[in-house]
Parts: structure tokens; sequence; C-alpha cells
């Protein structure tokens, strides 16, 4: 897989952005809610205009107001969108983006996001990896596989185990293939 083999030249060292930049995180995070806020599209068109700066304030924008308006939803979907937003900036310390994904996991779950939440936590494994911090990383990946795993969807299961993979690859443990076969395995049903 070339998200596997990208993190794996990436070696965890930074680039003009993150290493996990390589692993194809996605500028459009998953959700299960049908609408969002307006202001994350233009966000996101923001970011692939390479205006980061201006994505994340209005990210924090989004933030002050769902909050101020005790919308758990919006919330949630602010946190997460600055998380994106926050590993798109070079000069972003990958802890300082980790506490931001905490944060998001949480109020994604308890907006009851699974999606959302399961793409937060993709992104934090990831950036534990960056910083050497493998044990935090497999953990977070166990938290993903039993998530993935409740929900019954095999696209969720893939990530999981696609980000288990990527994980093992840059720990250098043999498990690697077990969780590639397993991520085709999700992705394709029939071909396993």
């Amino acid at each position: 897989m070339a998200e596997v083999d990208a993190l794996a030249e990436a070696g965890g060292g930074m680039t003009p952005k993150h290493a996990v930049n390589e692993a194809k995180v996605s500028q459009y995070p998953p959700t299960d809610f049908d609408t969002e806020p307006d202001w994350c599209a233009t966000a996101r068109e923001l970011l692939l205009n390479d205006q980061a700066d201006k994505a994340l304030k209005l990210a924090d924008r989004g933030l002050r107001a769902a909050v101020k308006a005790k919308d758990k939803r919006n919330e949630a979907r602010a946190r997460q969108m600055q998380a994106l937003v926050l590993n798109e900036l070079a000069q972003q310390d990958p802890m300082d983006i980790v506490e931001v994904t905490t944060s998001a996991a949480k109020a994604l779950k308890v907006a009851g996001d699974p999606r959302g939440e399961l793409w937060t936590l993709r992104l934090q494994a990831l950036l534990l990896c960056e910083v050497l911090k493998f044990e935090e990383s497999l953990a977070v990946v166990k938290r993903m596989q039993v998530l993935a795993s409740e929900s019954g969807h095999s696209d969720q299961e893939a990530m999981a185990e696609l980000t288990h993979a990527e994980v093992c690859v840059a720990v250098g443990l043999p498990r690697y293939a077990e969780g590639k076969d397993a991520a085709n395995v999700a992705l394709c049903p029939g071909m396993g």
C-alpha cells in the first residue's frame, strides 16, 4: 500500500508538513452527521489553497460559537477541524496536535460520531508514532479497532487495520503483513 510505504519512508522525521500527511490523512474528515457548519467547507477550501492560518482562525471561531451555543455536534466538528488544520501547519509541535485530537475524540464520542472519532484517533496514532511514542500509538490503535469492530462497517475496520499496519511499520514490528492483509480483506471482502 502506498500509504504505508510513504509512512515508512518518512521514518518519523519532520517534513515541511508532518509525516502524517504522507500517510494520507484525509482533508475531508468523515462524519456520521448529515450536515456540518458552512464554515467547514470554507476551511477545507482555505487548506487546499495553502491558507492554513486562515482556516485555523475559522475553526477557532466555529469552536467558540459552538461552545457558546452549547451545540455538542458542532463543537465536536470544530475540534476535529482544528486537528486537521493544525496537522497542515509546518511548524506545529505534533504533541500539541495530539492534545487537540484527544479533546476532539472525546467531543466526537459525546456527540455520537463514531466515524469522526475513528478518523481523529487515526490522526492521533500516527502523530504519536511521529514523536516515537509507540506504546501510546498502539494503545490508540487498539481503541480504533474496538470502535471499528463495534460499528460493523467494513470501511471503518479497514481504516483501523491500515493504521495498525502503518504503526507496525513505524515501530518495526513484524505484524505489518498481518495488518495489511486484514485491511485488504476489510476493504474487499470477496477477495480474502
